[in-house]
């Protein structure tokens, strides 16, 4: 792993993992998100800001989700689970 990747990872903290109703996504600039389920279906797509977000997730399905976020330069996937 290179140095520019390590930097793209943390321009984004997705807690608690595993998530039960909210997810908090921490990120040092304003992006787009988009969360896939594990079939690549979109289950949600916003704007985040600066600091800590917040998203409802107590009406996804139990399983393993993924997080995209992209800030017009950098695109950032994380893995997360949703009980």
């Amino acid at each position: 792993v290179g140095i520019f990747e390590n930097e793209i990872q943390n321009t984004i903290r997705v807690f608690p993992n595993p998530v039960n109703n909210v997810l908090h996504i921490n990120s040092t600039e304003a992006s787009r998100i988009q969360i896939l389920n594990m079939l690549g279906s979109i289950v949600e797509e916003s704007t985040i800001r600066k600091g800590v977000n917040q998203i409802d997730a107590a009406s996804w399905t139990p399983g393993v989700y993924f997080i995209r976020v992209s800030d017009g330069v950098q695109l950032n996937v994380q893995k997360f689970i949703k009980q």
